[in-house]
């Protein structure tokens, strides 16, 4: 068996031998930093060693420098990437085992798919400069909950996405600091079901935002039954705040905020003032308006749009009709509104019955350019 250190002296020379040994298929020369390293004639004898009396000619100074620097190169090389790859093996053991507390880079941290917070930057979070403050106090105490991104690719990349801790980790991104995590390789229903358990036990999301968070759950597909769960309510409850959810804005909700003083009579209300697209008009109009962003309080924000859907309701009839006119004058159809009926279309030429069948056969068409357009306005966020 070849010596190791022989092996060694023998790749970095070139040489087929060295001493009297020849290296052999399978022989592999010790790495930099054991007990071969350094044993060579080569270098320095040890103090208290016994010198060769017959020592082999050495090879040229300038040849003994080179190979020294060689070895020098390797050992630091072999350092660098022997510990980047117990620090990875480290923290992928330490991630899958669930348990542990680690620290990871907050811009390598992204928001649950499925969002419950109307105020997850900051904004409209009075509470959100005290969780900063204390966190550069006295550091980040409660620990987030991480799951490896569901994307495999982004996962691979050492992306993670949040089950619940989201301020934390803004205040800690704010900071310049690593956040405290635990990671878990979450299914969604579990990443959800932590999100929601996590909001229940200790900040409670506000109605406005429950409704939301419920929308998106049922947007990406989820279960009633894992709702339900997930926002701890019955299947009532859900229904009633689909409802309200479904006729806010998702631009008007995010302008206002939590409001964490409003409840569902009056989210409810504005709902049934947004009916029809004017009313949504009206409300984006305003929450653009310098009057309403000049309030820097969520509740303050709800109860300005509040009064101010109220006044527009008042200038409309509760119930009344709309008379549709062709270019000439002539009255083809009556539409009957109000804030808390349907909408009603009946048509009043002499045709009529042929012309709503004409209508009704374009009905999709009509449909899908109002959503289109609607769409397009929600998309515009307020300044």
């Amino acid at each position: 068996m070849v010596k190791r250190k022989d092996a060694l002296r023998a790749l970095l020379s070139g040489d087929a031998k060295a001493g009297d040994h020849t290296a052999k298929d399978g022989d592999i020369p010790a790495l930099p930093g054991t007990e071969a390293d350094g044993a060579s004639g080569a270098g320095p004898a040890m103090p208290g060693a016994a010198q060769n009396p017959s020592p082999a000619p050495s090879p040229a100074p300038a040849r003994d420098h080179a190979r020294s620097g060689a070895i020098n190169a390797m050992r630091a090389s072999w350092g660098e990437l022997q510990k980047q790859a117990d620090a990875a093996r480290q923290l992928r053991e330490e991630a899958m085992s669930g348990g542990h507390v680690i620290l990871v880079d907050p811009q390598m941290i992204l928001p649950s798919p499925v969002v419950d917070r109307l105020s997850r930057a900051g904004e409209l979070d009075p509470g959100f400069a005290g969780l900063k403050a204390s966190i550069a106090a006295d550091g980040q105490s409660v620990p987030v909950l991480l799951r490896p991104h569901c994307d495999p690719a982004k996962a691979e990349e050492g992306l993670f996405e949040t089950a619940y801790g989201h301020r934390r980790v803004r205040a800690a991104r704010d900071l310049g600091l690593k956040v405290r995590a635990i990671i878990r390789p979450l299914s969604d229903d579990e990443l959800v079901l932590a999100q929601g358990r996590e909001n229940a036990e200790r900040r409670d999301l506000s109605f406005i935002e429950r409704a939301f968070f419920a929308k998106g759950l049922e947007a990406r597909g989820f279960s009633r039954e894992t709702m339900q769960s997930a926002l701890g309510i019955d299947k009532s409850e859900l229904t009633r705040l689909l409802q309200v959810a479904e006729r806010i804005p998702h631009a008007i909700a995010r302008a206002v905020g939590p409001a964490p003083k409003a409840g569902r009579p009056r989210w409810g209300e504005i709902g049934e003032t947004l009916a029809d697209m004017p009313g949504k008009e009206h409300a984006l109009e305003f929450v653009h308006s310098g009057e309403f962003q000049s309030l820097a309080d969520s509740d303050e924000r709800f109860a300005a749009l509040y009064k101010h859907m109220q006044r527009g309701a008042k200038g409309r009839k509760p119930a009344g009709e709309k008379t549709v006119k062709s270019e000439d004058g002539a009255v083809l159809a009556l539409v009957k509104t109000g804030p808390r009926a349907r909408p009603s279309l009946a048509f009043q030429t002499g045709d009529g019955a042929a012309f709503s069948d004409f209508v009704a056969a374009r009905l999709p068409d009509l449909y899908r350019a109002f959503k289109a357009q609607e769409a397009e306005a929600e998309s515009d966020p307020p300044a």
